[in-house]
């Protein structure tokens, strides 16, 4: 019924993209992988992520990372939201601290299957606040009743990117 709605050959455009990893703005880059996009921030204390997608995509993540940024440590995984195709693959990341929503891990467990590649939550946010991540300031801007209760779009102040999922 999904190729129903969206017949496979709308993705064969972006899959045969490949990946990539762009400089967007000062710290911020786009990690791009056929269809899905994350972004990272270069801090001096480490990498944020921004979605993780799912465990292939976070493959191709940590070998482009560890090519751009050689030794240096993956220290916070941020969800814009917690849908599965948005947190799958993340405990592969090892990143010391997970933020998203107070409502997430609550979510995702509703999908016991998702567990074994999910990394929780571990700092919790609600509405919007300004993170301080490793000296880059990021804005995550909440925008409940839409594609979902838990979604959070970005914008990092000091780039002036915006990062804005589904």
């Amino acid at each position: 019924i999904f190729a129903q709605a969206m017949p496979l050959t709308y993705f064969e455009p972006y899959t045969a993209q490949g990946t990539s990893l762009e400089r967007v703005s000062g710290p911020v880059y786009a990690f791009t992988s056929g269809f899905t996009r994350s972004m990272v921030v270069d801090t001096p204390q480490g990498l944020a992520v921004f979605d993780t997608f799912d465990s292939e995509f976070v493959a191709e993540l940590k070998e482009a990372l560890a090519g751009r940024f050689p030794g240096k440590p993956i220290r916070w995984v941020i969800y814009s939201h917690n849908h599965l195709d948005h947190v799958r693959g993340s405990a592969a990341l090892g990143a010391q601290e997970v933020i998203g929503h107070k409502s997430v891990n609550q979510f995702v467990a509703d999908w016991p299957d998702a567990i074994d590649d999910f990394a929780p939550v571990t700092r919790a946010v609600e509405g919007d606040v300004t993170l301080d991540l490793g000296g880059v300031e990021v804005d995550f801007m909440y925008m409940p009743h839409s594609h979902s209760e838990t979604l959070y779009g970005f914008h990092v102040r000091g780039a002036d990117v915006v990062f804005a999922p589904d």
